[in-house]
């Protein structure tokens, strides 16, 4: 009875874990929300006084007739931009109703890459941590907790890293470099992640795990990495100046 306790504490521990990380993800997601435009500010215009008596009443004529000129060509002005905001919105929401569906697949594919990029970002480093206790507490459980970690996490990278391409499309760079470093960054940690379950599978118990260490720093730090290149297209490049 006591054997399988601490595989049922890992498996309790994995899900808490996960649950705490969707819950977070769930609780921290933002969508943009679109502003509606300022009213355009009428501007009006008053016609100067001519101090000359003979001509008050003909200037007085003339002011009307230019304030009737620029209250006509106000209007034409504003009903122009009217037309022009509908049809742009217009164009925005005929737009998306000509998508095809795969076109609508892949975005809505896409969307849920922010959220999956946390499995491989926390259970990576995570399994490094174990790897760290194993080390300092020579404990074989924390061997099976190492496992499972590299396991569930190089699995959320392989299934990250091609969200990311269906969420920033299929070319090789992108208008910002920072995008671009975080598209290759991301592809190479998914990558990495493959190269590490077989270093893990070659790992004989009880026998060397140097080479298996070198590689979880390695893919641990690539998801740290890319995941505080993340944050910064999000958030800004000084969300973290202090």
């Amino acid at each position: 009875m006591t054997t399988h306790m601490p595989y049922r504490l890992i498996l309790i521990g994995l899900f808490g874990a996960l649950f705490m990380m969707f819950t977070l993800v769930s609780a921290n997601a933002h969508k943009g929300h679109q502003e509606p435009d300022p009213e355009p500010v009428q501007v009006e215009k008053t016609a100067d006084n001519n101090t000359d008596d003979g001509h008050m009443e003909g200037d007085a004529h003339d002011g009307e007739a230019h304030e009737s000129d620029e209250h006509d060509t106000s209007s034409a002005a504003g009903a122009t931009n009217e037309a022009a905001g509908g049809h742009h919105g217009a164009a925005e929401t005929l737009d998306d109703e000509t998508k095809t569906f795969s076109e609508r697949l892949t975005s809505w594919l896409g969307s849920f890459h922010p959220a999956a990029v946390h499995i491989p970002i926390g259970l990576l480093i995570a399994a490094l941590l174990g790897e760290l206790l194993l080390m300092v507490t020579g404990q074989p459980v924390y061997a099976s907790i190492v496992r499972y970690c590299i396991w569930i996490g190089a699995l959320g990278a392989l299934i990250a890293a091609p969200l990311g391409w269906l969420s920033a499309g299929f070319q090789l760079t992108d208008a910002k470099e920072i995008i671009t470093t975080h598209r290759w960054v991301g592809t190479s940690a998914a990558t990495w992640s493959i190269i590490l379950l077989f270093i893990l599978g070659a790992t004989k118990e009880g026998g060397s795990r140097t080479l298996l260490r070198l590689a979880l720093l390695i893919g641990a730090g690539l998801v740290a990495y890319n995941g505080y290149l993340g944050g910064l297209i999000i958030h800004g490049l000084d969300a973290h100046a202090f």
